[in-house]
This record gives C-alpha cells, sequence and structure tokens, in this order.
C-alpha cells in the first residue's frame, strides 16, 4: 500500500472513531440521570407534587386538612424517578410531599429521610433542638405552651426578604413570632384623632380604628417589608391590645381584647418586659427591664411603639424609650415601628445558627 493510500486509511479510521466517542458519549448522557444533592431533590419532590395536584385539584385538602403522597406513587405514576436514581451512590431514602390548606393557602412540604445520612428538618424543631430549654439566664423559655426566648446574646436571628428578623416565640402547633431586628426608617403617630377627654388632638388609643393600623396594613400590602414569597409564609395571628398601667405586674399577662386574624402588628409591652431576665424587672415601669433584654433598642435607635393603650386614659400608649425603657406617651406624638409577624409552622430549614452573621435561613 503506497503513503497516499495508507493516509487516507488513517484518516478514515480516526473520523469513525471519532464518531464512534460521540455517539458513546451521547448515549452515556441519555441514560444517565444527573445526581442531585438532598436540597435538590426536595425541591424535586415538592415540585412534582405540585404539578400533580395542580392536575388533581379535586384531591387537594380541605381548610385545616392535610394530605400527603409518596415518592413511590409519585415514581408508579411515571412523575419522577426513584430517589436511588437521584442521589449520589444510591442512597437508600423513602420521602413523601404533604400539602396543608391553611386559610386558603396550600403549603407544599417535602420530605426525605435517608437513616443516618439525612432526614428533612422542620425549621421550628431545628430552632428548638438548637437553643437548650432554660429555667434561669438567657435562652428558650417554655410558659405555658409556647417557647419563647429571653434575655440577650441569643441565636434567634431569622433572614426574610433580606432583612433579620428576632424569634420571639414558637407556639405549641410550631408557628413562630418574628419581631424586625431594627426599626423602619420613618416614624409615625399612633393615632391623631381629636381626644374628648383630653380636648385636643391627642389621639385615640383605640388600635381597631387607629393611624397605626392602617399604616401597618399598608406596609404589609406594599413589597417594601416583604416580597411576595415570603407573604406565603405568613399566617394570620390573633394580637393582645389590652390595656395596662405602668404600675402593672409583668405576670399580668391577662388579654381581654384582641384583633383577630391580622398579618401584621407590634409587640405588646409585656413581650418586651418578659425579654427580661433582670429579677428587679418586676413592673411594666422597671427601669430594669431593659437589662438582659434582647429588644432594648441599640444606640441609634429612637424608641418604638407597642400595641399597649394606657387603661388610665383613652389618648396615652406604651413605648420603648431609645435607651430602654418602657413609657407611655401621647398618640399624636412620632415614634418608629418593629413589625411582628407569624410564619407558619410548615417550613423546612434550610441553613444557618441563628446567629446575627449566620441567621436561620427558611426552603
Amino acid at each position: 500500500m503506497d503513503r497516499d493510500k495508507l493516509k487516507k486509511l488513517v484518516i478514515i479510521v480516526g473520523a469513525v472513531l471519532v464518531v464512534v466517542v460521540i455517539i458513546i458519549v451521547i448515549f452515556s448522557m441519555l441514560g444517565t440521570t444527573k445526581k442531585m444533592t438532598y436540597k435538590e431533590v426536595e425541591d424535586e419532590i415538592k415540585n412534582v407534587a405540585e404539578e400533580y395536584y395542580k392536575e388533581n385539584s379535586s384531591l387537594l385538602p380541605k381548610e385545616g386538612d392535610i394530605r400527603e403522597i409518596s415518592v413511590d406513587d409519585l415514581v408508579k405514576l411515571e412523575l419522577m424517578k426513584p430517589l436511588s436514581e437521584l442521589l449520589e451512590n444510591g442512597t437508600k431514602c423513602t420521602g413523601k410531599a404533604t400539602v396543608k390548606n391553611e386559610n386558603g393557602k396550600y403549603f407544599y412540604i417535602p420530605y426525605i429521610e435517608c437513616g443516618d445520612e439525612y432526614v428533612t428538618s422542620e425549621l421550628y424543631k431545628k430552632v428548638i433542638d438548637d437553643n437548650e430549654v432554660v429555667e434561669a439566664g438567657s435562652g428558650l423559655y417554655l410558659q405555658g405552651d409556647n417557647y419563647v426566648f429571653r434575655g440577650e446574646n441569643l441565636n434567634n436571628y431569622l433572614k426574610l426578604s433580606d432583612k433579620l428578623w428576632r424569634i420571639v416565640s414558637i407556639d405549641n402547633e410550631g408557628n413562630m413570632e418574628l419581631v424586625l431586628n431594627d426599626e423602619l426608617d420613618s416614624s409615625t403617630v399612633w393615632d391623631d384623632r381629636y381626644n374628648s377627654e383630653s380636648e385636643y388632638t391627642s389621639g385615640i388609643n383605640d388600635y381597631t380604628v387607629s393611624r397605626i393600623r392602617d399604616e401597618l396594613n399598608s406596609i404589609y400590602n406594599s413589597n417594601d417589608l416583604l416580597d411576595e414569597n415570603a407573604k406565603e409564609l405568613v399566617i394570620p395571628k390573633n394580637f393582645c391590645i389590652s390595656g395596662k398601667t405602668i404600675e402593672d405586674d409583668i405576670d399580668n399577662i391577662d388579654c381581654e381584647k384582641y384583633i383577630e386574624n391580622a398579618n401584621i402588628g407590634l409587640l405588646n409591652v409585656y413581650q418586651y418586659t418578659n425579654a427580661s431576665v433582670d429579677t428587679n424587672c418586676n413592673k411594666i415601669g422597671d427601669r430594669e427591664c431593659q437589662n438582659y433584654n434582647y429588644l432594648k433598642p441599640d444606640a441609634d435607635s429612637n424608641g418604638w411603639w407597642t400595641l399597649t393603650p394606657n387603661s388610665e386614659n383613652t389618648y396615652e400608649v406604651f413605648y420603648i424609650e431609645s435607651y430602654g425603657t418602657v413609657d407611655v406617651k401621647r398618640c399624636s406624638t412620632n415614634s418608629k415601628l418593629k413589625p411582628v409577624i407569624h410564619l407558619t409552622k410548615d417550613l423546612m430549614y434550610d441553613s444557618g445558627k441563628g446567629t446575627e452573621k449566620d441567621p436561620y435561613i427558611v426552603k
């Protein structure tokens, strides 16, 4: 065989080998499922479950009910691949998705359990597990059926809509109460209507018809505080608006009047004094209540309103002064806002340790 023919043969053989390699690679890629992380698998289960119930809306739960579908069922319906094919090393896991109807909102929660390797964690359980329940000093307290953070230097930071919040409490169902870590920039009156008792436009300390209620609702309805995704996690709750006096004991937590099913509100004065673990904080007006209290305003604060009216008149409301003392002042004066919201228990933990630099993140 002469040199030219040999050269052509080599070129042809080389080209054939390249084509064969390309074909092998293509078929290899088509036949291989991309391996996922645990979090990616959770997202896959959630997305598939949402699509399933979208196509089968008659199976959605009624208000207050919960439905679930297993990953095995989703696999049988050919809506997703088995978990062993999706995860690295063929990890053996079980999984499901639950859907809950809460006030007309549907919450889809994916769960996977992989023995000692990985288990989906609900956020409220993670927070409770991370924070030892104590009976003295700073930490997480069990008060009645609720877990409540008290003291200072607490790991109760949570990030939502790119803002830092503090977890105030967790109720007996796992729903979490949050207060914004920083005050909102603008000041506002609590109310500025004419008051017959004071014979002046000093405002009326009835939250149900107050200017501050309108302002809070306006803030919530905008996207400045919470984006639309975050609002999907908020559940309406009751806010205590009963009146107190500056001499009331901090243990006097009885509440006779509520705003029901509100998406947003403020702390009441008891919640502020209860956050202190100073043994000399006994009455609402005790200056010691600012001590060992994570809610105490920082050095740059101008103070902020509470929801609590002064029961001794109709024109004053409790507020937290810039240096942390509780006092009352006319509704028509200005102060800052620290909004309060409640998050559904049906949230999954994504990351974080609850510190200011590494706050809890919801999935």
